[in-house]
């Protein structure tokens, strides 16, 4: 089986040459919220859909993260999709990892983990019923 993705869009599996499914079509996601678990008090960080967020150790960054000395500067930067999430890592030195996998790009879901420099993260996929205004 071979998976392909569009960006921002849904996943689909191909199941053999004639026959495409989708995996899993949310459409209805209204925000994302990245929460951080390291040694200083984070506030998880809100996007909406079409924006993009990066994180890193310096006021450059959306998300800054001092205390992670293994944290880039601008380590990754995540897109808020009304399907899913985009993770891109920024030419970091250390790498992000997803789910236990590392990764230059991926597509993340709600609940997905990613870990950049020792810092560990969780995707939180708002539905549109469940956005805080």
């Amino acid at each position: 089986m071979a998976i392909s993705e569009d960006t921002c869009t849904s996943q689909y599996e191909t199941v053999d040459l004639w026959e495409t499914v989708i995996i899993e079509e949310r459409t209805n996601v209204a925000a994302l919220m990245l929460e951080a678990r390291t040694d200083e008090a984070i506030e998880p960080q809100r996007i909406l859909v079409g924006q993009t967020m990066t994180v890193g150790r310096t006021s450059n960054s959306d998300m800054e993260i001092r205390s992670d000395r293994k944290l880039s500067r601008t380590h990754f930067s995540i897109e808020c999709c009304k399907s899913n999430a985009k993770i891109r890592d920024l030419g970091s030195t250390n790498g992000i990892t997803v789910n236990g996998s590392r990764h230059k790009e991926a597509t993340v879901y709600d609940g997905d983990q990613i870990v950049a420099g020792t810092t560990h993260f969780t995707v939180r996929l708002l539905l549109s019923a469940d956005s805080p205004e």
